[in-house]
């Protein structure tokens, strides 16, 4: 689906169905929602309710913490789940009709964390048509002794002994973005944000105040399909290594993504001033140059990159790169 906003400003959201809206018929209409804290153990335990219409003298089994058999047509309440920064992973079976979703817990029923957490992500495409994608973070609540943290684990875990997982990393604000930018990903990720005292590391357990978000690796085709209404396609095509397209942003960087040392800026401006961030926001290079064409060494590890740029005519805007 694609959502539509327009109220002060316009504003397009991608909204991926959950697994259990397709597959078999008999869990396609299941209700999941009302994630809270435990009322009688706020501080160590959260719940969630659960609603799978049909008919009311037969069973389904919800395989995973605190499941079991359950009647259709009956709300249910699942509680004294453990209040940590994992998230839960449940089957509906039904005989051979069996239907998977993520529940995520709520952050701690604490009046002292505030911490608010919004995700957006980002398809990319590559030269030889493979899908990854970031994640940009919209974050609040730290104090002024406070700073952010993070952590990632590929999902689900339960099935895979050997994730990819990311601990203990700082949570650096990106002003080039505007937000705080994360990845890349190839796979459904677990991501809990958190809040350390300053001085803290962010490798030590400060995790009294936290938010997890399931993050499923996007339908980056189906995507450009409803943006192309509906004729098909990959996510945003960065420029091949033999391929040199003209960006909406009057600078072209190829080969994108690069994994030598190297890369060629193309400019429309006589006269162009650069600077290359990273995806934390750190300075990593400046330069200028005249002409249309200007060859860089840059030496870097791999990770998304941003190219600030300046024209003669006063016009600024940034570009992307990665590299491999």
């Amino acid at each position: 689906w694609l959502l539509f906003t327009s109220i002060d400003c316009y504003e397009e959201l991608f909204i991926d169905a959950p697994d259990y809206c397709s597959g078999c018929d008999k869990f396609y209409k299941t209700e999941i929602g009302n994630v809270q804290c435990d009322p009688n153990n706020p501080t160590t335990k959260w719940q969630f309710d659960i609603f799978v219409p049909g008919d009311p003298s037969k069973q389904y089994y919800l395989d995973g913490p605190s499941g079991g058999p359950k009647s259709y047509n009956v709300h249910y309440t699942i509680v004294n789940l453990d209040q940590d920064s994992y998230c839960k992973e449940y089957t509906l079976v039904d005989g051979n009709c069996t239907s998977e979703f993520t529940i995520c817990p709520p952050k701690p029923c604490d009046d002292d964390c505030d911490l608010q957490v919004e995700a957006d992500v980002e398809c990319y495409t590559d030269e030889d048509g493979n899908d990854y994608f970031y994640v940009n973070l919209d974050v609040s609540g730290a104090g002024q002794d406070q700073h952010y943290c993070y952590s990632t684990m590929e999902a689900p875990y339960a099935n895979n002994p050997s994730p990819n997982t990311t601990s203990g990393t700082p949570l650096i604000y990106n002003p080039i973005t505007g937000s705080y930018t994360i990845g890349f990903f190839t796979a459904d990720i677990y991501l809990t944000v958190y809040l350390c005292d300053n001085g803290v590391d962010c490798s030590q357990n400060c995790k009294d105040c936290f938010k997890t978000l399931y993050i499923p690796n996007p339908d980056c085709e189906r995507q450009k399909e409803i943006e192309n209404g509906g004729k098909g396609g990959k996510g945003e095509k960065l420029i091949s290594n033999n391929e040199k397209t003209q960006n909406i942003n009057d600078i072209s960087v190829y080969p994108n993504p690069f994994s030598s040392n190297e890369i060629i800026i193309e400019s429309i401006f006589d006269n162009t001033s650069f600077s290359i961030y990273n995806s934390s926001g750190a300075l990593i290079e400046t330069g200028k140059f005249k002409g249309g064409e200007y060859k860089l060494k840059l030496n870097v590890t791999q990770g998304l990159y941003f190219i600030r740029y300046t024209g003669d005519n006063g016009k600024n805007g940034f570009v992307k790169i990665i590299k491999l």
